[in-house]
């Protein structure tokens, strides 16, 4: 599936410009995301046939977005945007103030469905909910491919106003990618982190994540997600008891079960497991445990550490290989 867009779309078809900003207060090109969305010199990267990628550089003394509308783009599979970041703020399975992360205060933060930015990558970024005031709506809508991948986020600790919803998506045509990210923190009253609301259409393919400590980890509507190789830990529910997609399979969960249905190629489940990671906010493992997953190298062969991982695959953010260091992470720009 990765390489079906090269088939459809020859890179000779398009000389593809690819152009990086860097987002920093003092130091960037943009002073932050919201600046770059709203102002980027050429919104329509498809008449143009360009690729943009921001990053987030250098030292952080304070919290960056809030509210943002994104602004009129135009973009599609090979023409699109990548939020990210660099080494020193790039997310891991641990939470780290010191490095870059959205602030969310409120609102909808990125809400893609209602401008032309439904072809966007974001990677390696933290996000923070911090509005005490009520549910604080979404991070992020979308409505046609989009990929999260390597992300943390967080709740605000005070045990309300948290999210929501983390992700929300409807009326997709294609795919919504989340991989290798940790959701941490919810609050036992708000809705599902992931939230999928379309009928027809699409669907959201959710690989190697953690939820932990949320009312809901995820929910969807007919059949629309599939969720694989997944951890869930101290969550009021880990899913909904709707059909998920076939092969929806390979999750393990403390409770006692998982609520979904699948029609087809479920299975390989763990219920009531004893899930230990290293600490609070660090959802490494503490041992080399749940390491029986489903192969998924045809979508990626790092954890969320950038760690490569030798299968079987493990459930949730982190692999532990036999011994060895991490490596580093590769940056990658393709939206599937």
């Amino acid at each position: 599936m990765r390489f079906l867009l090269f088939l459809l779309f020859p890179l000779s078809a398009f000389p593809i410009t690819y152009d990086t900003v860097t987002i920093h207060p003092i130091t960037g090109d943009y002073v932050s995301f919201a600046s770059f969305l709203q102002t980027y010199g050429t919104l329509d990267l498809v008449s143009g046939d360009r690729q943009v990628t921001a990053i987030a550089v250098g030292d952080w003394s304070s919290d960056s977005c809030t509210y943002s509308d994104a602004g009129a783009w135009t973009c599609d599979k090979t023409r699109f945007v990548k939020l990210t970041a660099d080494a020193a703020n790039y997310a891991g399975p641990t939470w780290d103030a010191s490095k870059f992360y959205f602030a969310a205060n409120g609102g909808t933060i990125l809400p893609l469905d209602d401008d032309g930015l439904d072809y966007l990558l974001i990677e390696g970024l933290q996000i923070h909910d911090q509005y005490t005031g009520g549910n604080s709506k979404y991070f992020m809508e979308v409505s046609s491919t989009t990929s999260f991948r390597d992300c943390y986020v967080r709740s605000n600790d005070a045990g309300t106003g948290t999210f929501y919803r983390c992700i929300a998506w409807a009326a997709i045509t294609d795919t919504v990618y989340v991989e290798n990210c940790v959701f941490d923190g919810w609050g036992t009253t708000n809705d599902a982190v992931l939230y999928q609301t379309q009928t027809t259409g699409g669907l959201g393919l959710v690989q190697n994540c953690t939820f932990a400590n949320a009312n809901l980890g995820t929910n969807t509507s007919n059949a629309g997600m599939r969720i694989v190789n997944c951890l869930f830990k101290n969550c009021t529910n880990n899913t909904t008891s709707e059909a998920y997609a076939d092969s929806t399979s390979y999750n393990t969960t403390d409770l006692g079960s998982f609520e979904y249905t699948v029609s087809l190629g479920g299975g390989n489940d763990n219920t009531s497991a004893t899930i230990t990671f290293v600490g609070s906010n660090n959802y490494h493992l503490a041992a080399r445990t749940h390491h029986d997953g489903w192969d998924r190298s045809d979508f990626y062969t790092t954890d969320m550490d950038g760690q490569t991982i030798v299968p079987p695959y493990p459930r949730g953010v982190d692999y532990i290989g036999a011994a060895g260091a991490a490596n580093y992470r590769r940056r990658r720009m393709l939206l599937r």
